[in-house]
């Protein structure tokens, strides 16, 4: 219970079951004998590395002057290990470190980490960090901050000689692998639990009801999530977790029903190869007919026999080309959802590049196997030709081109795509030159280096829709 007069701020909901504190939550206060203890000022830094990845590693400092012994750094507990985490450890360092009763002016070059420990603590307190991802270290930094017996000020850092300081002392503690990680060990009493039920809204109980809720993986998304990890790895180096691999699939640069796409391949949900195999007189469904192996996403994507699936890689790999750059082929689905993260590019626009020509190409590839389905066509006689494939991947490769172009004007604000980003994605592969025209939605601006649309009678291009 708070000793406020707002009593509705005591209902709260979603928290955890904790034994009743029959002390009250009282701050110390300082005895008239003891002498009043100087002011500290303390500066904070947290760095990171390879954020979102398993072996992702966050280190915090606590630095106070140089040569000093109050200097401490430490690595940072928990799953969720970022550069924020990092900074938000740092201050609850700084807290420790520090006689409760001495003034304490905490120093940090994050405005992210000022703010949530100032304007928006009371926010995110009532909502219980529903949407903070190391809720468990803001609620310790926040409670110890509490429990001090003198004044405590967090200003944004104006000194670069001690921000830059603070960082290598930071670095030393997330190298740190042999020592402990700081401990939160944040007192009770002042740890607030639950979601305030008066501030409560629509989105945050659905977000409360869905974490109560401890919904079972299934296991053929855990295989493929495993798969995916492993694909970056092989072409990174990194290993990422879950959530980062969630994330990627849904990147603003995937359109919306490509996002559909991959979201459901990784759950395996379309209705193919082992699907059927246990309907009973639909067992034949489950294979290729004209192959006759299992059709799953592999097979319809890179291994099947008929002329899409190999004509529209080819395609793909004659556009890398232009790139003067070996062409990563992706030679299964987890290639594709792995496409959507970072990968070792190292020149800026390829990876966005690999990634709109993976996923475009896996996505028509798909589309052309239901359209044949839809309409019944299974024997040769239904095969889409050449030419018809090659205009349907063109035409589906320049829709993102304009698409792209449209997006770098100013009218769409914050969602804007700068010209710059374009350029470098499609500069080696325009067909007039590494140059976007001042207004490519009007201007003949298409792809591709190497690759020609076919011509239809009169020397017109065939006129098909992307599909």
């Amino acid at each position: 219970m708070s000793k406020g007069d707002n009593l509705t701020a005591n209902f709260r909901v979603f928290g955890e079951p904790l034994p009743a504190s029959k002390m009250p939550a009282f701050r110390r206060n300082r005895l008239e004998p003891i002498p009043e203890e100087d002011e500290v000022t303390m500066y904070v830094g947290g760095v990171s590395g390879n954020e979102g990845c398993d072996d992702s590693s966050a280190g915090a400092a606590a630095w106070y002057s140089e040569d000093s012994e109050q200097n401490t750094a430490a690595r940072v507990p928990g799953n969720h290990r970022t550069k924020h985490s990092g900074e938000m450890a740092a201050v609850l360092l700084a807290v420790r470190n520090t006689l409760i009763f001495a003034p304490l002016d905490i120093v940090s070059s994050s405005r992210a980490t000022v703010e949530a420990l100032t304007t928006k603590l009371n926010d995110r307190e009532a909502s219980r960090y529903l949407r903070t991802p190391d809720s468990n270290l803001a609620k310790a930094t926040a409670a110890t901050l509490r429990e001090r017996g003198a004044t405590t000020k967090i200003k944004l850092s104006e000194h670069e000689h001690r921000t830059a300081a603070t960082q290598r002392l930071a670095e030393v503690g997330m190298k740190g692998q042999d020592e402990e990680p700081l401990k939160l060990g944040a007192a009770s009493k002042f740890a607030l639990e639950g979601t305030q039920l008066s501030t409560l809204t629509q989105s945050d109980a659905y977000s409360g009801i869905r974490a109560s809720k401890h919904t079972p993986s299934r296991m053929k998304t855990i295989t493929r999530l495993d798969m995916t990890r492993h694909a970056v790895q092989g072409a990174s180096g990194r290993l990422p977790k879950d959530e980062t691999i969630w994330k990627a699939l849904f990147h603003l640069d995937i359109p919306r029903n490509i996002q559909d796409f991959l979201w459901k391949t990784t759950h395996q949900l379309q209705k193919i190869g082992h699907f059927w195999a246990n309907i009973p007189t639909l067992e034949q469904r489950a294979n290729c007919h004209k192959c006759g192996d299992t059709k799953d996403m592999d097979h319809i994507l890179f291994e099947c026999s008929n002329a899409s699936c190999a004509l529209v890689w080819a395609l793909a790999a004659k556009l890398w080309e232009g790139i003067k750059s070996t062409w990563p082929a992706p030679r299964h689905t987890s290639d594709i959802l792995a496409a959507t993260l970072p990968g070792a590019h190292t020149r800026p626009g390829l990876t966005r590049l690999y990634m709109i020509l993976a996923t475009e190409s896996a996505h028509l590839i798909w589309k052309l196997r239901n359209k044949r389905r839809i309409r019944g066509l299974t024997s040769d006689d239904g095969q889409y030709t050449a030419k018809e494939i090659t205009s349907r991947w063109l035409s589906a490769m320049n829709v993102r081109l304009k698409m792209d172009v449209a997006m770098t004007y100013a009218r769409w604000g914050p969602r804007r795509i700068p010209k710059e980003k374009v350029l470098q994605t499609w500069q080696d592969v325009l067909l007039n030159g590494p140059k976007l025209p001042e207004d490519c939605i009007t201007t003949k601006c298409e792809v591709l280096v190497g690759v020609q649309r076919p011509e239809c009678g009169r020397g017109r291009p065939h006129p098909v829709d992307p599909g």
